[in-house]
């Protein structure tokens, strides 16, 4: 059996208990090795290690499972002790870091918790990698929000490895540079703040980005670009990086060996080479933080050297193989990360394309991989919910030579001149930046002719699949005719005629402990509230609002935003700056400057069939002093179904809504006001609504305890389902006949891995 498929198989094995709805024991597995005992010869060796895979990535799933937070103890306070060990991220107001635990203060664990993710809400006193700390937190099991399509955060905490989130109330103890601190992260922020320190250094950041693997300090603008232009594989330290490294090595090892070629030793330079090769190889996949990138393309160089020494003639196949097979055994877990998928992808397709086919020309061997890549390494994107940019097609045949001879060839050499020569570092690094400085230029140019993306991350995962394969077919077959076939096939799927559109459709995002409600019709976008804004990482606005109503032609009718609380409009400011707006609407006065009208009763106007309706506050009638109470409250019908979207309101402005509209009553869909808050939802107000459906928006584990038993209790007893974002994650209503009953869909519903949070509690 091809030891190449038996070390796809181990990965296979050992990657599978992560994606499973249950948690796979060993025990489980241990009776399938009888099979070893009957199978014939040939296959014993592919099922053994697709068995052993399977039983390493439990005993993996399980270690893990039993350090993670119990959902018994998500919300407590602990005590814990340890240290930083990477450098925080700072920011507006917080940091946010990784603490190695070295003691915890509850038993309720079976394992023991290794790493815990925390913010610390104090800008005054910042953090550095090895500080050591004591600190009450409140954690909580890994989670994140859960809208279809976008960011999983929920399974990147999972796969790097987080046993709990949280954030500290009270720091006992700060002491600085206490904590266990390697040589090799010491090097790393050295080397980064000898960076930082050239004043001359332009782009000082994307430097250290480059050659140290810390993307932490790059610009939103600046990462936003190399996304749009394709070449945020350029600022993740991968085979590039380490295949030079592993060159300049080779190289020197070829100098330092030549001596012994003059007394007859002929080949011993050649392997003085491939250490020197291996070891400079091995430093700096240490030195940029072995990510997984490194790890994968160290592996795969190693085995070069591996198969050189032995003088065997291993294929690439062999090579990715084994190299799958070694990450896999080092961290199971990564089968959940998207960088793995992206490393091991595109060097899969660069394997595929080029083996067996005749030797070209560097320019056209260029080409080719470019469009090799854009095809199906695009389609894998697709399939992973990213977006895909053409441009970056044009921008790589540039920016991947020029990378490759004048950025990261005298970058590299300059950090390891520092201590030697630093003259010759500075002048190595400033050659470096100029090659930066012209391809931000590039890269500004490439972007401005606006080709746009092929975003189809919404589509079914099946379509998504059916463009892969196109894509593997394209790359599969070696003759030139028959690809050039399956390029029309291609480009129908893609420019394929979009599902079938609901007449309606209302979609409660899960905005954490926010709000943010879409409604669409055909040709029609319609959005109450905006959500919070987590800081410039991640905004509800513009990381997931802006990118729906982009798949939905970029446009927006009408904006509501009920009332001036963060929670509603932190989303807000990024949708204004992206997607014109026709209708804008606020119950506060924050967006006042920017073209927003005040929300008073009477306001209204329809589409189609659709009827749009402000009840409240009233324009002829003091405004109330509550800033909850002013919350614009909209009221959404068409034939005899009714949706009230009611904001923040407490039980002053129901009172006041109840008294001014007697007959409103036994409404469809009612946005639980407050997000569930026991100051609203008064007795009275749930007994004349009767919703239907019960709609609460709120966080996960949130700190105001949303929502409150008693008022889920009211809604369960005069007969509402309730749907609670912070169990089910994003709730889509679609009506595909104005007059049937909507078709109604959750996120968090369908196969979940056992890691994944599943609703306990849905009305």
């Amino acid at each position: 059996m091809n030891l190449s498929l038996a070390s796809v198989l181990l990965a296979i094995g050992a990657f599978t208990p992560w994606l499973l709805p249950n948690l796979l024991s060993p025990m489980q597995i241990a009776p399938l090795c009888l099979s070893l005992l009957v199978l014939p010869r040939p296959w014993r060796i592919a099922i053994g290690a697709l068995l052993f895979g399977a039983v390493w990535g439990a005993i993996d799933a399980h270690r893990f499972a039993d350090a993670m937070v119990p959902v018994g103890a998500s919300g407590v306070d602990l005590r814990v002790t340890g240290y930083l060990r990477s450098h925080p991220e700072f920011l507006p107001e917080q940091q946010r870091f990784d603490l190695q635990l070295e003691s915890i203060s509850a038993g309720q664990w079976r394992g023991q918790p290794e790493t815990f993710r925390l913010s610390w809400y104090r800008a005054d006193q910042q953090l550095n990698q090895g500080d050591y700390v004591d600190a009450t937190v409140r954690v909580r099991r890994p989670r994140g929000l859960a809208n279809p399509g976008f960011f999983d955060y929920e399974r990147w905490l999972v796969g790097k490895g987080y046993s709990g989130t949280g954030y500290v109330r009270q720091m006992h103890d700060l002491q600085r540079g206490k904590g266990s601190r390697d040589f090799v992260e010491q090097m790393r922020e050295r080397y980064s703040h000898w960076l930082q320190g050239r004043s001359f250094l332009e782009y000082s950041e994307i430097l250290s980005a480059l050659g140290l693997g810390d993307q932490s300090a790059i610009e939103r603008g600046h990462w936003d670009l190399f996304m749009r232009t394709g070449v945020i594989h350029l600022m993740v330290v991968s085979g590039l990086h380490i295949g030079f490294a592993g060159a300049l090595g080779y190289s020197l090892g070829c100098v330092i060996g030549k001596p012994l070629v003059a007394i007859r030793r002929r080949g011993c330079h050649l392997d003085i080479a491939r250490i020197f090769a291996l070891l400079a190889a091995i430093t700096y996949a240490l030195l940029s933080g072995f990510g997984l990138p490194a790890q994968r393309a160290l592996c795969m160089l190693t085995l070069l050297l591996l198969a050189s020494w032995m003088r065997l003639r291993w294929s690439g196949w062999t090579v990715l193989g084994f190299a799958l097979a070694a990450v896999a055994l080092l961290k199971p877990s990564v089968v959940l990360e998207d960088t793995f998928w992206m490393s091991f992808g595109a060097v899969t397709v660069l394997v595929v394309y080029l083996s067996g086919r005749p030797r070209t020309n560097w320019i056209s061997g260029l080409l080719s991989a470019q469009v090799a890549i854009l095809l199906c390494f695009g389609a894998l994107a697709l399939v992973l919910g990213k977006p895909v940019y053409p441009v970056g097609f044009l921008v790589n045949l540039v920016a991947v030579p020029v990378a490759g001879i004048l950025l990261i060839p005298p970058l590299l050499l300059g950090l390891l001149l520092v201590d030697i020569w630093p003259l010759a570092a500075e002048s190595l690094v400033r050659i470096a930046d100029r090659t930066t400085a012209g391809l931000m230029v590039w890269f500004a140019w490439t972007d401005a002719l606006s080709i746009g993306a092929i975003d189809h991350q919404f589509r079914p995962l099946h379509w998504r699949l059916a463009l892969l394969l196109v894509g593997l077919l394209f790359l599969l077959v070696p003759h030139a005719f028959f690809r050039a076939i399956t390029i029309p096939g291609l480009i129908l799927l893609a420019l394929a005629a979009e599902p079938e559109k609901p007449e309606l459709q209302l979609r409660m995002v899960d905005a954490g402990q926010g709000t943010a409600v879409l409604i669409q019709q055909p040709g029609f976008n319609f959005l109450y509230d905006t959500g919070p804004g987590f800081g410039d990482r991640f905004n509800l606005g513009r990381d997931v609002l802006a990118p729906l109503l982009n798949a939905a032609g970029n446009r927006l009718d009408g904006l509501i935003l009920s009332h001036d609380h963060q929670d509603h409009i932190g989303g807000a400011a990024a949708i204004l700056d992206q997607v014109p707006i026709d209708i804008f609407i606020a119950g506060g006065t924050r967006y006042a400057d920017r073209g927003a009208q005040p929300c008073h009763s009477g306001q209204e106007f329809q589409r189609g069939a659709v009827r749009y309706q402000i009840l409240y506050p009233f324009e002829d009638a003091p405004r109330p002093i509550g800033v909850n109470d002013q919350s614009c409250v909209l009221l959404v019908s068409f034939g005899g179904t009714q949706i009230l979207l009611v904001g923040d309101i407490e039980s002053f402005g129901e009172r006041h809504i109840l008294l001014r509209y007697p007959d409103l009553a036994d409404v469809d869909l009612l946005l639980v006001p407050h997000h569930g808050s026991g100051t609203s939802s008064s007795a009275r107000f749930v007994e004349q609504i009767r919703p239907a459906h019960a709609l609460i928006s709120s966080g996960y584990g949130n700190s105001f305890g949303h929502p409150a038993l008693g008022v889920l209790e009211r809604y369960q007893a005069v007969g509402s389902r309730i749907w609670v974002t912070a169990q089910t994650g994003q709730v889509d209503f679609r009506w595909y006949q104005l007059a049937d009953q909507p078709v109604i869909s959750i996120a968090r519903r369908g196969w979940l891995p056992w890691w994944k949070h599943r609703p306990q509690r849905l009305e």
